[in-house]
């Protein structure tokens, strides 16, 4: 089944609760892009084109840049993706059995651990070194159009 027919790539149920917003798991970080890219792709960049001034606009054509550099990530956010639904991570229990003995957590804290380093080590094998460079060489460009629109929008400039 293909899972990117629609605007918005669909919930991902079962990962890991975040630490930090900047610790996402790779699956979360991937389906977060494909949203932003589907959504400006299928939403904003139609919607500018109703308007004559926003043809034309530089916030537009970032937008375009943002969308065009996205392309390059959807394959892989379609492909770790397609893995989590069809040979998603296992938890172990006697894993965090002993996790939780050895480092006198509670059990359900010990739990999320072992739980985020297991999808992180699952995520490891989805995507090869080469593979994983060239995600991030893809990214690059969108956080460069992002970053612009985010300053553009809020003024914010000191991030």
């Amino acid at each position: 089944m293909n899972t990117w027919n629609s605007s918005f790539a669909p919930a991902v149920n079962g990962l890991p609760p975040e630490e930090h917003p900047f610790d996402r798991s790779l699956v979360h970080h991937l389906t977060m892009h494909a949203r932003l890219v589907r959504a400006v792709q299928s939403r904003l960049l139609p919607a500018s084109l109703l308007r004559f001034r926003l043809r034309r606009s530089p916030m537009r054509r970032l937008a375009a840049a943002y969308v065009e550099a996205g392309q390059g990530l959807l394959p892989y956010a379609e492909r770790i993706l397609n893995a989590w639904e069809h040979t998603p991570p296992v938890l172990d229990a006697a894993r965090i059995e002993e996790y939780t003995s050895r480092s006198g957590l509670p059990a359900d804290e010990a739990r999320d651990r072992i739980w985020r380093e297991t999808v992180k080590e699952w995520e490891r094998e989805q995507l090869a070194d080469d593979q994983r460079a060239a995600l991030d060489e893809a990214e690059r460009p969108m956080s460069w159009a992002a970053t612009i629109m985010v300053a553009a929008v809020t003024g914010e400039t000191s991030y």
